[in-house]
């Protein structure tokens, strides 16, 4: 195999990716949101994250950013968490696809509040604000970890069980 190439990824179930997924949002506050507009065109935008105890991500965003008004329009979104370096052989990170979904208000609602401001000490500072926002959650339904410590190139994917 040349340089250039690199392996086919290890493929795993779903399941296995919740450690890794919670491992890597609680070293990272912020993920990459990609979002299509209703004529297909990409958008993204970053947003701060917690990843909740199933692995599914938290974000909080007003209902007409361009990203919500897309989750409202289609619900697939694609996500992106790593951290900032110099040097490929730190690359460390995920790339996810899935489903999301605005919470309700309620018991799941107020759980996701619980989580993220358990990251986000500094939200409770602006509860007024956040109670006018929607909290929305990301489900992963496919996710890459990528981790260049490995070797360039490492990757290992996980599948939701169809």
């Amino acid at each position: 195999m040349s340089k250039s190439q690199t392996p086919n990824p290890i493929s795993h179930s779903l399941a296995k990716a919740v450690p890794f997924v919670l491992n890597l949002g609680a070293k990272h506050s912020t993920l990459t949101l990609a979002t299509t507009t209703a004529s297909g065109l990409p958008q993204a935008a970053p947003l701060f994250f917690a990843a909740a105890a199933d692995g599914s991500l938290i974000f909080v965003s007003g209902a007409e950013s361009r990203h919500s008004l897309n989750i409202a329009a289609n619900g697939t979104a694609a996500v992106t968490i790593y951290g900032d370096t110099w040097s490929w052989n730190e690359i460390v990170g995920m790339q996810m696809e899935g489903s999301v979904s605005a919470i309700p208000a309620g018991p799941e609602r107020d759980a996701a509040w619980e989580t993220y401001k358990a990251k986000f000490s500094f939200v409770a500072d602006f509860e007024d604000d956040v109670a006018r926002s929607h909290f929305y959650r990301f489900t992963p339904r496919w996710v890459r970890l990528i981790d260049n410590r490995v070797r360039f190139g490492f990757r290992e994917e996980f599948t939701a069980d169809e």
